[in-house]
């Protein structure tokens, strides 16, 4: 669509480019993982892990993860699994802790239930969940 935009509608195909935001490069070598785009790309790789149900070494085996990113942004080299560990889930906890403890300051009870379940497709780990629904005074599920 872009390429027919450029072959016929000229201008237009300009005010599109205009409008691209511009990605920083580093000329072929490795993306720091200090770097913006770094560390942007790092929490949605960690985000999608932790939505999947996916284990942290999925980002080390998987190939075509690998090839996807490099297709995304062929400078970003991905992260260990010790430092999506030791830095960008044990930040994200953190933060959702905290965010976890005011809501619960400001909750009238707390009814916690955990349950259990197996995901068969890939493995047979036992995958344990705590779901904590915080209600208020006024009786609101707070999600």
């Amino acid at each position: 669509m872009i390429y027919h935009l450029s072959i016929h509608h000229p201008k237009e195909h300009a005010l599109f480019r205009q409008q691209q935001p511009n990605r920083q490069r580093t000329n072929g070598a490795v993306l720091p993982l200090d770097h913006a785009r770094s560390k942007e790309l790092s929490h949605l790789l960690c985000e999608f892990v932790i939505r999947d149900l996916e284990p942290l070494s999925f980002t080390e085996s998987s190939e075509t993860l690998k090839k996807l990113m490099r297709q995304l942004e062929p400078s970003y080299l991905i992260p260990t699994r010790n430092y999506f560990r030791d830095n960008i889930i044990k930040n994200q906890y953190e933060k959702v802790k905290l965010e976890l403890q005011e809501q619960m300051k400001e909750a009238g009870f707390i009814q916690s239930r955990q349950t259990c379940g197996h995901q068969t497709i890939k493995s047979t780990t036992l995958r344990l969940q705590h779901i904590s629904l915080i209600i208020t005074t006024y009786y609101k599920i707070k999600l």
